[in-house]
């Protein structure tokens, strides 16, 4: 299938008071949450004036390229691009091996 692929940018690209925003699920059935935010710190600890709760967990923190720059592991958890791409590419060396 031609399904649409999520580019994935780097974090340390964001700079403080930069938009952002997080798409999650939503409870209702078809239905999506999007919260839009700011960074507020981007430095070595990572902020954002989001409060990411249960239903954005397994969506994605995207910047206003469309491009997703971390993944919510947890209410207000984030997994960093940087963390992100690499076990992403472990997961897909994996499956590339299992075919």
């Amino acid at each position: 299938a031609d399904l649409p692929v999520a580019q994935i940018d780097d974090i340390a690209s964001l700079q403080a008071g930069q938009r952002i925003a997080a798409v999650g699920r939503s409870k209702k059935p078809y239905s999506h949450k999007f919260m839009p935010g700011f960074v507020i710190n981007s430095s070595e600890d990572f902020q954002t004036d989001l409060k990411l709760d249960q239903d954005m967990v397994g969506g994605s923190l995207i910047n206003l390229s469309g491009h997703v720059v971390a993944s919510v592991s947890a209410p207000n958890k984030l997994i960093l691009s940087d963390t992100l791409q690499i076990t992403l590419n472990e997961q897909l060396h994996i499956l590339q091996n299992n075919k």
